[in-house]
This record gives C-alpha cells, structure tokens and sequence, in this order.
C-alpha cells in the first residue's frame, strides 16, 4: 500500500516539473482570461496539469483494482491524494518560517487533493472498464473544484 503514497509524490513533482516548463515557455506577461477574477492561463493551467497527473495515476490503481473491492481503490486513491497534497504543502511552504505557516491553506489544500482523487475515483467506479473516450468527463469536476479552490485562496488570502 505505500507504493500508492509513493505514486502520488512521482505525481506531485511531475506536475512540477510540467507546470515549470510551461511557465518556463510561456510569456512573462500570460494573457488574462478574466483579469476581474484573477483567472490567468498559469492558474487554469495548473488545476488542469495537477488534476490530469492525479487522473493517470487514480486510473492506474482502478486498472490494478478492476473488479476488486470498492473499498481497497479508495484507500489506495487516499493514498495517493495524500502523497500528492502532502508533497505539494512541502513544497510550497518549506521557503516559510514556522510562525508565517498558513495553516488554514495547509488544511485546505490536503482537503482539496482528497477530494479531488476522490471525485474521479467515484466515477472511475461509475464507468465501465475501457470507457476512456470518458476521461475528460471524469477530471473535469476535479479540474473545476481545483480552479475554484485556488481561486478562492486568490481572493481571501
């Protein structure tokens, strides 16, 4: 079972390392999509990267799970939403001293990748086994509540 926590940390540094090089290749003034909101092609293109490299790694654990036990793929897709959220908090917060931790983002972000691996997870379950023309269909909920939570940080914090 630690290999799944395991995979959501290959996850997390592969969706760094994807969302550098975008930012990397892209203008330093990106383009806005809805200055009024704060929506910027880096933004959505982080919810977007985050959430597909989550998806591949969801689908893998449904693919070695298929037809076993409901409750086995959600303990293996908590797993690797863990990995991946505990993975991105380092990360974002090792260049902050203890007293300025956010802890009210800490808690959100660990909640928001739960709840994200588990949304594809219940509808992986919902599909049947090969249906990957429904791929986008599964991550777009996941893409829209991650495009939304950060977006929420934008404006409170």
């Amino acid at each position: 079972m630690v290999k799944y926590f395991f995979w959501g940390i290959i996850a997390a540094a592969g969706a760094l390392v994807l969302e550098l090089a975008t930012l990397a290749m892209a203008n330093t003034h990106p383009q806005n999509y809805a200055p009024e909101l704060g929506l910027t092609a880096p933004l959505v293109l982080a919810a977007v990267i985050e959430e597909v490299f989550k998806f591949s790694f969801v689908r893998k654990a449904r693919e070695e799970e298929y037809p076993a036990s409901k409750g086995n793929f959600f303990l293996k897709i908590l797993l690797i939403g863990l990995g991946f959220s505990l993975t991105e908090l380092f990360l974002n917060i090792s260049r902050l001293s203890p007293s300025e931790l956010p802890y009210g983002y800490a808690l959100g972000a660990i909640l928001l990748h739960l709840a994200t691996v588990f949304i594809m997870g219940y509808l992986f379950l919902k599909t049947t086994r090969g249906e990957t023309t429904l791929a986008f269909l599964i991550a777009l909920p996941a893409i829209i509540l991650h495009l939304s939570y950060n977006l929420l940080v934008i404006h409170i914090f």
